[in-house]
């Protein structure tokens, strides 16, 4: 495919993608859009009323709650597991802020949810509690993100991916004396040295049952023999757990980038917010921001009627709360840092590639 269409067609597809983004939002706003809780429930796009049946904290800490929807109620939802969801009370009250999660789990009458809060908000306790979807734009924000870098490469081995993958150039493979590995058959291994020879891309494709994760993970194996670390990817977070799982079961250690509501639980304690919990500095960045919130707790309980004297110790009180907040968070991009640094695998799903915790790492 010549340059010129290439970069015509990557901008049609910036385009399309702009265009489905902005019809599924104005579903989503018209589905959500004045409506009432039991108007919504009725759409599948809330339950309402919910009880909390149980709560716990995963392995990193977060909050777990078990929620139940009245047994009549029957509709058909939208709900499943990876899904953005909101928890919120129709109480009118300014405390009541509602509080966004994952879901984990949904079966026909209740749904496990991971909370993005450091606790059960108080207010959930006190009934007229909803859940409801919210629109997950983020990966639409990845996915032009990703195509406006290809039509803009930054180096040129970006520009010369962009130009193999998409049909201009042509792929280089560079043959060695080939290896024969006892646990694969003659087309797989024919396949992991292809994927050993290439310098650029290799396509291993086969109908279900014929081996290639299991491919596919040797490869991996050999290319750690003169790799320090590898990014695997894969479309679905299913297929991401899979390949991870089989690395672990190698020996292999990995760290799981993504929200720990998304990841199987046999792979929890390989996610990045796990591992961190785990580290011997963990505890130290909890004191942190133990000691950041209760100076901000402090500084927040004097009222706006107030004299010089306390207005002094405001300032203070919340200056302490910033300084103590920016030590915590050096203190957590190093523990990130020291983690992904010393894994061999970073597994995650292609929009989790672009992870926070991954920026400016780079994978050769």
């Amino acid at each position: 495919m010549p340059r010129k269409q290439i970069q015509e067609e990557l901008t049609q597809l910036v385009n399309l993608l702009r265009r489905e983004k902005e019809e599924d939002l104005r579903q989503y706003t018209k589905r959500m859009q004045n409506t009432s809780a039991n108007e919504r429930r009725k759409q599948g796009v809330c339950w309402y009323p919910v009880r909390i049946e149980k709560t716990s904290f995963s392995s990193a800490e977060r909050p777990i709650i078990r929620i139940s929807r009245n047994i009549e109620h029957r509709e058909a939802h939208l709900f499943q597991s990876g899904k953005l969801v909101q928890l919120f009370s129709s109480y009118n009250d300014e405390d009541s802020k509602p509080v966004n999660g994952v879901v984990n789990q949904v079966r026909d009458h209740d749904m496990i949810i991971t909370l993005n809060a450091n606790d059960v908000p108080d207010w959930a306790y006190n009934g007229k509690l909803g859940i409801q979807l919210l629109f997950d734009e983020n990966s639409y924000r990845e996915m032009e993100y990703g195509l406006k870098k290809l039509l803009t490469p930054e180096n040129e081995r970006i520009e010369e991916l962009k130009s193999i993958l998409l049909g201009e150039g042509k792929a280089v493979f560079v043959e060695e004396r080939p290896i024969s590995l006892p646990e694969l058959n003659t087309s797989q291994n024919r396949a992991l040295n292809m994927v050993l020879w290439s310098k650029d891309v290799a396509i291993i494709h086969g109908p279900p049952g014929t081996g290639k994760t299991t491919t596919l993970v040797q490869a991996i194996l050999q290319t750690l023999k003169h790799e320090n670390q590898v990014l695997v990817c894969a479309p679905s977070n299913a297929a991401v757990d899979l390949l991870a799982e089989k690395l672990i079961q190698e020996g292999i250690g990995v760290v799981r980038v993504g929200h720990p509501a998304r990841v199987t639980q046999e792979l929890v304690n390989a996610t990045l917010d796990s591992q961190i919990t785990n580290h011997k500095q963990y505890k130290e960045l909890k004191s942190l921001r133990r000691s950041a919130e209760e100076y901000k707790s402090l500084g927040h309980k004097y009222k706006r009627n107030f004299g010089p004297a306390e207005r002094e110790q405001r300032h203070l009180l919340l200056t302490e709360a910033k300084r103590y907040r920016a030590e915590a968070d050096l203190l957590a991009d190093y523990i990130k840092s020291d983690i992904l640094d010393k894994t061999s695998i970073v597994a995650t799903t292609i929009v989790g590639a672009n992870n926070y915790a991954l920026k400016g790492k780079e994978f050769q």
